[in-house]
């Protein structure tokens, strides 16, 4: 059995952990929830009924993107996407940890708001929020470069991931750009261009586009 990965085009989430795979050159097919996302077929693999999921070539499956990310680092080790120094890979899982529990809840409540007419009242302290999470990530960043420096770590995939709609859900509900810190600008200007990454943003975007015209919004207004 081949290992696979169960994910969604528009997935963060999912996004992260192919940019992972794509990075690794590792032989991991992917592919869509059999049954779809929370179907009862696919909940008997996955009880929460998310992606991702990894199904292992032993036929265990493994479910969310942090551990995913770190599982296939350590089965596939070259290139690395881990530092070297145990310093700096404790600060990689505290980006890594900073994303998922602070920076991605703090502004994701706004994909209710593309569900409905409203739901925009708390959006200027939503992204408030959001900015005080990124200065504090920038804290931790290295002073320039990628978050840890000049190479690709699990970092850059997870922060980017969410950071894509960060920038794009305030584009589509009308509202004004998000302003964040001068040094989280600057490494979004590189991580963009990781190959990994600029090879998954047309997949997410196509993605997410279809989400909004289920919702009768515009993806015309999203940007590359």
């Amino acid at each position: 059995m081949s290992m696979r990965l169960f994910s969604v085009s528009f997935s963060p989430f999912a996004m992260r952990v192919r940019a992972a795979i794509r990075h690794k050159r590792a032989p991991i097919q992917i592919s869509d929830p059999p049954g779809g996302l929370r179907s009862d077929e696919y909940r008997k693999l996955v009880p929460t009924g998310k992606v991702p999921a990894l199904l292992l070539d032993s036929g265990t499956v493994l479910s969310e993107s942090l551990a995913l990310l770190e599982y296939i680092d350590d089965r596939f080790p070259d290139p690395p996407l881990k530092p070297a120094k145990a310093e700096n890979r404790a600060r990689m899982r505290q980006i890594m940890q900073m994303t998922d529990a602070y920076f991605g809840p703090s502004f994701m409540g706004l994909f209710g708001a593309l569900r409905s007419s409203g739901g925009l009242e708390q959006a200027a302290s939503m992204f408030e929020r959001a900015h005080d999470v990124l200065a504090q990530i920038e804290r931790v960043a290295a002073p320039r470069e990628l978050l840890l420096g000049r190479e690709a770590s699990l970092a850059d995939y997870t922060l980017a991931s969410n950071y894509w709609f960060y920038l794009q859900l305030p584009r589509v509900l009308d509202l004004p750009d998000p302003a964040p810190p001068a040094r989280i600008q600057s490494w979004w200007e590189e991580a963009r261009e990781l190959p990994a990454l600029s090879a998954e943003w047309p997949a997410v975007k196509a993605g997410f586009a279809e989400y909004l015209r289920q919702y009768g919004r515009d993806p015309n207004k999203l940007i590359d």
